[in-house]
């Protein structure tokens, strides 16, 4: 999980929490429908770095909180998100992407190397000395 429920609170407060998140009015976090959309979001974050970086990160990068929480509140908006909230929501998407395709790197990390370019060539023919 790359963010928690305190962690959205702290960026988003609780009552934007409670509203998103209280189907049955009781005025209580239902922490079960904050926990899925931060899963959903953590394996949507996975599936951009799938194949590129060994899962789970053991080094997460600080920033990589913030987009985490974007992407969640973003989920538990569902169809009526703010432009706001969907506009951060694909900023962090366009960064995953650009994560995915090596357009940039996830700074603190160690690529994997499965779709890394490497080339490699035969023995050389001739050596310095010329034969």
């Amino acid at each position: 999980m790359y963010c928690t429920v305190d962690g959205l609170i702290e960026r988003f407060g609780e009552s934007e929490l409670l509203q998103l998140s209280d189907e049955q009015n009781t005025g209580v976090l239902n922490r079960s429908v904050i926990d899925k959309a931060i899963t959903d979001a953590s394996n949507e974050i996975d599936s951009f770095l799938i194949g590129r970086y060994e899962l789970p990160l053991t080094e997460v990068p600080s920033f990589v909180e913030g987009y985490a929480c974007d992407m969640a509140r973003y989920r538990l908006w569902d169809d009526g998100a703010l432009d706001q909230v969907t506009a951060r929501y694909k900023t962090a998407i366009k960064y995953w992407r650009d994560i995915s395709t090596g357009v940039l790197r996830l700074y603190g990390t160690t690529e994997t190397g499965e779709n890394l370019v490497e080339m490699e060539s035969a023995t050389p023919v001739f050596t310095t000395r010329g034969y």
